[in-house]
């Protein structure tokens, strides 16, 4: 299954904004990216985008998981791209 998630990927790409995604995927998910639905969340980290389907439930469940590693509420942009990688994600965690 792939990600829910549709990432803004720029013609230019940015490397910088792409390890910081890559950082924040390890932090989250404690390996590093190997399949295509693991790089279209850290492309969806690095760059943004939407997600194809909505679904409350699934976020509801990512923003507790998010509090549980960050301590705090999504704030910013990209704290809700964390969130949003969290419950669209298919990945084992």
């Amino acid at each position: 299954m792939l990600s829910g998630l549709i990432p803004n990927i720029p013609a230019k790409r940015d490397l910088r904004l792409e390890k910081q995604a890559i950082q924040i995927y390890v932090k989250l998910f404690k390996r590093l990216p190997k399949t295509t639905p693991d790089w279209i969340s850290v492309n969806y980290l690095a760059y943004g985008g939407t997600v194809a389907e909505r679904d409350l439930k699934l976020e509801k469940q990512a923003l507790i998981r998010y509090g549980q590693i960050y301590r705090r509420l999504p704030k910013i942009a990209n704290d809700w791209r964390i969130v949003h990688a969290l419950g669209y994600a298919p990945l084992e965690v």
